[in-house]
């Protein structure tokens, strides 16, 4: 349209660098910098609405979440949160002041791409379902440096699984010749202590919180499936939101990085390892769940959880769960690796997934 102009944001936790584009093909400009202040940047944009002028605004997706996105929306702005993977880029040198102006220009020639942005609510169920995820990657880190204290004691555990209340007594056991070793050995015991109560408390919150939001439909439906429980269900509907964004179960797939790469050149068509694109998160749950898809047939848990859910998720479970064991019978006859049985049964599994979710978000409207 000849009356928008386009306003490309650089944001940083201290700055925000401005640039516009006018209407037309006039060279973008670097309006001003200003400090990381949502009022003042308001009213900086409320300035440039005169004249009948439409206001359209965007920046790159961040660490500082969408906050500033919902701010610029309710103050009446058109506002895009921008893929920073897809931003063309020009060769040119890389400042907050040639990024918000490259942001501006593109912005204007409509080809930037932006990211799905969750509402608030989902937003506070994904924060706190990545918790957990935090969590347990620093009690992974905690038990993984007490046993390579443990090893460089030449202290070898007798029990043949780890991390057992009779495990942790024998290392409480262990005599050392020197104080300051068993210190370390204290101090190391204490923070895998700790590690396991803090994955434990926040396991149970989102137990918790869970049944209070809207979310919960989505999660009692997704829980029908075979190695999908409630914490994995949880970590899928936040981190996806509206499963309407894909139209075909094979765009999912693609978004999770579950598909092959590839590189084609004229009648040569060679595939490679998966793209492990898009959300790392749900790919790694699901890789989780598709371990327990191997075996056919389903326990008292799963037949329980899957009652929950009416007929027509209940026979897409089933169907997953008869599809996905012959996959695995299959893919093992052709002595396939593990790894890659595994990722090819996520794959299929995403998309039981995308026909479970898309068959609730029809129900629920």
């Amino acid at each position: 349209m000849s009356n928008v102009r386009c306003v490309g944001l650089d944001v940083h936790e201290q700055s925000i660098t401005i640039a516009i584009a006018e209407p037309g093909d006039a060279p973008p400009v670097v309006l001003r910098r200003i400090e990381n202040d949502v009022n003042e940047l308001l009213k900086t944009l409320r300035g440039l609405r005169h004249s009948g002028n439409t206001v359209k605004v965007a920046y790159e997706a961040g660490s500082l979440g969408f906050a500033l996105f919902r701010r610029i929306q309710k103050d009446g702005f058109a506002c895009h949160v921008i893929a920073p993977s897809r931003v063309p880029k020009d060769g040119r040198k890389k400042t907050d002041a040639e990024d918000a102006l490259r942001i501006a220009r593109f912005l204007r020639s409509g080809d930037l791409t932006s990211v799905y942005v969750p509402s608030a609510e989902l937003e506070a169920v994904r924060t706190l379902v990545r918790a957990r995820e935090d969590a347990i990657e620093s009690q992974q880190r905690a038990r993984q440096q007490l046993r390579h204290f443990l090893l460089r004691a030449e202290r070898r555990s007798p029990h043949k699984t780890s991390w057992t209340q009779a495990h942790l007594t024998w290392i409480r056991a262990e005599k050392f010749d020197h104080p300051a070793l068993t210190t370390v050995r204290d101090d190391y015991v204490r923070e895998v202590e700790e590690a396991a109560a803090r994955v434990a408390r926040l396991t149970k919150d989102v137990e918790a919180l869970i049944p209070q939001t809207s979310l919960m439909p989505m999660v009692t439906a997704l829980q029908a499936l075979k190695g999908v429980q409630l914490i994995t269900a949880a970590t899928i509907a936040a981190e996806i939101g509206n499963f309407s964004r894909f139209a075909k179960a094979k765009h999912l797939m693609s978004y999770l990085g579950l598909v092959p790469s590839e590189h084609s050149s004229g009648e040569r068509i060679a595939q490679g390892s998966i793209t492990k694109a898009g959300n790392a998160h749900v790919r790694r749950v699901l890789c989780e769940a598709a371990w327990n898809c191997r075996t056919a047939g389903a326990g008292k848990t799963i037949r329980t959880r899957r009652a929950l859910a009416d007929e027509t998720v209940q026979q897409i479970a089933e169907k997953a769960q008869e599809r996905l064991h012959h996959r695995y019978r299959h893919l093992a006859m052709r002595r396939k690796e593990a790894n890659k049985i595994n990722v090819a049964m996520s794959r299929e599994l995403a998309g039981f997934i995308w026909a479970i979710a898309r068959h609730v978000e029809g129900t629920k409207s």
